[in-house]
């Protein structure tokens, strides 16, 4: 694990390469481009994150600010397993925060996941409380935290069993979570997030890698794709975008089984559309193999089979997670066997075993990943994919 870990960083670390004087929107490096790091911060609001607890969390100038009071955490949308987390810190005199790995809804998410502590302690002897320890369980080697009211750089990677935590370019924490019981059974994935323990606390730069997901979109051209229908879509600035004229779809060149796929969509006033899976270019991808419904239905309640999540008319999700027009929406799809889970906005909406309607005991296998185009602009990024 050591010598693939090793292989990883030697491909895609490049700490410390973005100025401290840029706000959590600026552009990644050419290097980190190149490994396929993602920012998760827009710079101007929280998509893309949860507050659970107090609603003590903002963006401001391009930072993501805690004004403290009560607690809870700042949590992603999506759930994570394998990856290199970047970001930078700056912490209040006496303050305390943390940043939390592979962490639970339900919980504490220091225990249920990780936490990474962020504390002002600048100077003091490390321990299993210190800043960067991996709280209550790995001390850091060294305490190379900075001064109240100064930033510091930290890359947590996680990758199997194997923790490696790098602040302001020392390597602090490198371990194996077998070699520690109180570790050995946290969970193996869950979310990112950071602490609201009631203090001042900021956090900028969040970016991240995720080892296992491959890019199904380029953002500069449609190399991958194939479009069926009229040709009225294009790449524009990192975006997939349907001008809506017409019908069809435009689905990935290579077909797939099991797999993870996430992305975000961003839908037009009154607009349509829909994410297939396992359709074949034959027939209508809708009932060939599955659709997950976009939709512009903000507020609608109840939700029924035809709402954003649904599948299709068959399964309607949960509960209306869809935001307003003009939004951008994190939705998650996950095809294991015949079992079929659909997260939309940070909630588990959908969670169906196929074999338990009928309508889709039949469906395919194996097919093609593609978007609709149901005559509505409708635009996409960040599609990705980790098949099993």
């Amino acid at each position: 694990m050591r010598c693939r870990l090793a292989l990883v960083l030697a491909l895609a670390v490049v700490a410390g390469t973005l100025p401290l004087g840029v706000a959590c929107a600026q552009a990644l490096s050419a290097e980190e481009q190149q490994a396929g790091f993602l920012p998760l911060c827009n710079g101007k609001d929280l998509t893309g994150w949860i507050v659970e607890g107090e609603p003590s969390w903002s963006v401001q100038d391009g930072v993501i600010h805690c004004a403290g009071g009560g607690g809870g955490w700042l949590r992603s949308a999506y759930e994570y397993e394998n990856f290199v987390w970047r970001l930078e810190y700056k912490i209040s005199p006496e303050g305390n925060s943390g940043l939390f790995i592979r962490a639970t809804r339900e919980g504490n998410p220091a225990f249920t996941g990780m936490e990474i502590q962020v504390l002002d302690d600048y100077g003091q002897e490390p321990d299993k409380h210190s800043a960067g320890s991996l709280y209550d369980s790995i001390a850091p080697a060294v305490n190379a935290s900075k001064p109240a009211g100064e930033w510091n750089e930290v890359e947590v990677t996680c990758l199997g069993r194997q923790v490696r935590v790098v602040m302001n370019g020392r390597v602090i924490i490198d371990a194996n979570l077998d070699d520690y019981p109180e570790l050995r059974e946290r969970a193996r994935w869950g979310y990112i997030g950071v602490q609201n323990h009631g203090s001042v606390v900021d956090y900028r730069n969040m970016r991240m890698l995720e080892l296992d997901f491959n890019p199904l979109f380029n953002g500069k051209d449609l190399s991958g794709w194939q479009v069926i229908g009229p040709e009225c879509w294009s790449a524009v600035d990192g975006v997939l975008r349907c001008t809506g004229e017409g019908g069809g779809w435009i689905h990935t060149e290579r077909e797939c089984a099991d797999f993870d796929l996430r992305l975000e969509y961003k839908i037009s006033e009154e607009g349509n559309s829909g994410i297939f899976l396992r359709a074949p270019d034959e027939g209508e991808p809708w009932r060939t193999g599955f659709e997950v419904q976009i939709l512009d239905d903000f507020g609608d309640e109840p939700p029924d089979t035809h709402n954003a999540g649904a599948i299709y008319d068959i399964v309607a999700p949960s509960k209306n997670m869809s935001k307003p027009t003009g939004e951008w929406n994190q939705a998650e799809v996950i095809c294991r066997g015949r079992q079929l889970t659909v997260i939309l906005n940070g909630e588990r909406v959908i969670d169906v075993n196929l074999d338990s309607d009928p309508r889709l005991q039949e469906r395919a296998a194996k097919g093609y990943l593609g978007v609709q185009n149901h005559g509505n602009l409708v635009e996409f990024r960040d599609l990705r994919v980790r098949e099993f």
